[in-house]
């Protein structure tokens, strides 16, 4: 017996102009409105000492993207923001190991609720494809630090 193709067959109800128009917009809001939801619970979380690894790691990744966008030019001022929420994401990690409570100081939620509001007005100046462009420097280069 003959080997037969297999013929692909393409969707042919998919728009190229709506794909470009939809990268090209600005994120859309129930998106961004279920991103913030989980970062000002993590804030929260801080905030009442009951803070776990997890908030830790969504504060961290915030304080990221953030550099990392700050660092391309789009919202340079949020690099001082930035120093300022490592060093205290740095401390509470470090007393997380000592006593085993996940906690911060005034200093420590202020400084992140600072890359908070720095990282909405990032979110909300660029396009989402910008935006995912940076999420995926930031998986790169998270990937590249394991090695």
């Amino acid at each position: 017996m003959r080997k037969r193709t297999k013929r692909k067959v393409w969707r042919t109800d998919n728009n190229p102009i709506e794909i470009a128009i939809a990268g090209a917009a600005i994120t859309a809001d129930d998106k961004l409105q279920q991103l913030q939801r989980r970062e000002l619970a993590s804030i929260d979380a801080f905030a009442r000492g009951e803070a776990r690894e997890t908030d830790w790691h969504d504060i961290n990744a915030m304080k990221k993207i953030c550099r990392i966008m700050a660092e391309d030019g789009v919202g340079p001022e949020a690099l001082a923001a930035c120093d300022i929420a490592d060093e205290h994401l740095k401390a509470d990690m470090a007393l997380f190991e000592k006593t085993g409570k996940m906690t911060t100081s005034y200093e420590g939620l202020k400084a992140y609720r600072d890359v908070y509001e720095y990282m909405h007005l990032q979110r909300t100046s660029i396009a989402r494809s910008q935006y995912e462009g940076y999420v995926r420097k930031l998986v790169a280069i998270t990937k590249a630090q394991m090695r």
